[in-house]
């Protein structure tokens, strides 16, 4: 069962990690918790009540997961007109050709192979926040 209050810092970008892997999610939160604000979820489908409460920056998913997988995870998020443009970051351990592809067609906004450098999901991540600043429009 993940922490689900890993890190909590209000100053930074609030990100969650849904992974089901216990020693992945917390490497990630443990790694991202220096730059982000990091809540970590094992199961996508307590993920996606919380984020109908909560507002998160981005989210840093698993594609391979127990029930609901990533891909169901992310179409979720895609026809939910509240978290349609959030930033949502496949980190998976599928590597085959078409894989990429298959992720970003489903709704991912990016996706990085298994293993990655936290320093290449930071980095990703802080684009996809800057790029949606930029795309936000002021609220009617």
């Amino acid at each position: 069962m993940a922490n689900h209050m890993s890190n909590t810092d209000k100053t930074k970008p609030r990100i969650a990690v849904l992974e089901d892997h216990d020693d992945t999610r917390e490497f990630l939160t443990i790694t991202l918790g220096d730059e982000f604000s990091v809540e970590d979820f094992a199961d996508a489908v307590q993920l996606l009540s919380v984020l109908n409460r909560e507002k998160f920056s981005a989210i840093v998913a698993d594609i391979m997961l127990p029930g609901l997988d990533g891909y169901g995870f992310v179409r979720a998020v895609r026809t939910n007109e509240q978290l349609k443009d959030l930033c949502v970051i496949a980190v998976s351990a599928l590597a085959m050709p078409g894989d990429r592809e298959k992720a970003i067609s489903a709704g991912f906004t990016e996706y990085l192979v298994k293993p990655v450098a936290s320093t290449e999901i930071a980095a990703i991540l802080w684009r996809c926040l800057e790029q949606s600043k930029l795309g936000d429009s002021p609220a009617a």
